[in-house]
C-alpha cells in the first residue's frame, strides 16, 4: 500500500477546514510548526530546559521532565542519561 504525502497546502487546506482560523492564524501555526521541527534534540533540550527553568521548576525535576518528554517527541535517540542531558546544557 503506498503512502500518502502530505504538502503543506493539504494541510493549510485541512486546518481550514477543520478549524476557524484565519489565514494569518493558520500562516502563523505553519510558521511555528517549521520552527519546531527545525530543532535536533541538543536545540530541544536547551530549549526546554529555559522554558522550564522560567517556569519554576528545579533543575532535577527539569531534568527528570525532559527525559519523559524526549521519548515522546520525534527523536531517535536511545535513553540518555541525566548526566547526558546535564551536559548538553552546560557543556
Amino acid at each position: 500500500m503506498k503512502k500518502k504525502i502530505i504538502t503543506r497546502d493539504f494541510f493549510i487546506d485541512y486546518l481550514k477546514q477543520y478549524y476557524s482560523l484565519s489565514d494569518q492564524q493558520i500562516n502563523h501555526l505553519m510558521e511555528d510548526f517549521q520552527q519546531f521541527y527545525q530543532h535536533n534534540l541538543n536545540d530541544f533540550i536547551q530549549l526546554r530546559h529555559q522554558a522550564l527553568k522560567h517556569a519554576g521548576l528545579k533543575n532535577e525535576e527539569i531534568y527528570q521532565k525532559i527525559l519523559s518528554e524526549i521519548k515522546e517527541q520525534r527523536f531517535s535517540v536511545s535513553d540518555l542519561s541525566l548526566r547526558q542531558i546535564r551536559r548538553i546544557i552546560y557543556g
